[in-house]
């Protein structure tokens, strides 16, 4: 799974290299800062679950995914809470314990599939 991803992204990256003049023949792509993983039920379906050792097991996937890059990017991982409690995690506190930051975004205002209204939330601090 992890091998497989990371040919992808190296190959996409491979496609934005630029022909170069002619003292450069070629300029090399830009390094990979960012990789999104959308969403975490579906990167991890079929191969662990969202228990506590699905997640630590998806989290050394990252680890090992970054490692294949030198320029070791940042991965945003979108996994949705459990239905009926928009404040808990999935997972328990397993994956909150082993990523550095996250960020728990509610939808303010009526939303429904390719239209959402309401007023922007304005933080005054």
């Amino acid at each position: 799974m992890v091998n497989r991803l990371v040919a992808g992204i190296k190959k996409d990256q491979s496609l934005l290299g630029q022909p170069g003049t002619k003292d450069t023949p070629f300029e090399a792509p830009p390094p990979v800062v960012l990789i999104i993983i959308d969403t975490v039920s579906r990167a991890l379906q079929g191969t662990v679950n969202e228990d506590t050792q699905g997640l630590q097991t998806l989290v050394r996937y990252v680890e090992e995914i970054r490692g294949q890059f030198y320029s070791k990017p940042n991965v945003l991982l979108l996994h949705h809470p459990p239905e009926g409690n928009i404040d808990k995690p999935r997972g328990g506190g397993s994956l909150r314990n082993d990523v550095a930051d996250v960020l728990n975004l509610k939808i303010i205002g009526e939303c429904r599939p390719g239209r959402c209204y309401g007023a922007p939330v304005v933080d005054d601090q």
